[in-house]
């Protein structure tokens, strides 16, 4: 298994900046979406898989550096090591973030594995979770926590919309990948398809990082 610092480029005492910065230039570059035309595009999508990876593992190890007092960089544990000074709340994000990304391209089992690791579940984790286990083909659980995420959350109606579609017994994966013909389907069709990547953009930084200049450029 690759070292996670090796995968970003960054040195085991980068600091917690310095990871993340290294973690989504690296994201953008070998990001599908901007290797369409790369004759070597499926590398890319296997290294844009194994960066996510990494930094999901760093953000992990330095959590549970800041829980537990020490530190293993890969190269043996160091008592008294680096704590990770991130907010619990940032910590989420940040796994959050990551399950996005794989959720984004359809790597559902990927996404699925990020989430599983987290210990923190409000809405927005049952409805990624919901998400991930329908791109997988888990029907019955993804309907489940649908659900879930509709009873933490009730007001919230990405959270509703995708109970809804899921009920009617369509995949969310399937229906991304119809075309988009705005001549046939109303406005509230089209906001189902995207109603996830809206969800995202609401997450990271208010939008700023994935509608501006990042990945994601469909919003409801």
């Amino acid at each position: 298994m690759a070292d996670p610092y090796n995968v970003l480029q960054v040195s085991p005492t980068a600091s917690d900046e310095e990871v993340k910065r290294a973690y989504r230039v690296l994201s953008r570059k070998y990001h599908p979406d901007a290797n369409i035309n790369n004759p070597d595009k499926k590398e890319a999508e296997e290294r844009f898989k194994e960066i996510q990876q990494a930094y999901q593992d760093i953000m992990n190890e330095r959590e549970a550096a800041g829980k537990q007092g020490t530190w293993d960089s890969g190269f043996g544990s160091f008592s008294g090591g680096r704590f990770y000074n991130e907010s619990d709340s940032d910590v989420y994000n940040m796994h959050l973030m990551a399950a996005g990304n794989f959720l984004q391209k359809g790597y559902f089992k990927e996404a699925d594995n990020v989430l599983r690791q987290m210990e923190d579940r409000d809405g927005m984790w049952y409805y990624f979770s919901a998400v991930a286990n329908s791109g997988m083909g888990n029907n019955i659980m993804a309907l489940e926590h649908a659900k879930t995420a509709v009873l933490l959350d009730p007001g919230n109606a990405d959270y509703q919309r995708l109970v809804a579609q899921l009920e009617a017994g369509r995949s969310w994966y399937k229906e991304r990948q119809k075309p988009y013909q705005m001549n046939q389907m109303d406005a509230g069709e089209c906001c189902m398809q995207f109603c996830y990547i809206g969800v995202l953009c609401n997450l990271c930084c208010g939008g700023s990082y994935y509608c501006n200049g990042g990945y994601g450029t469909f919003c409801c």
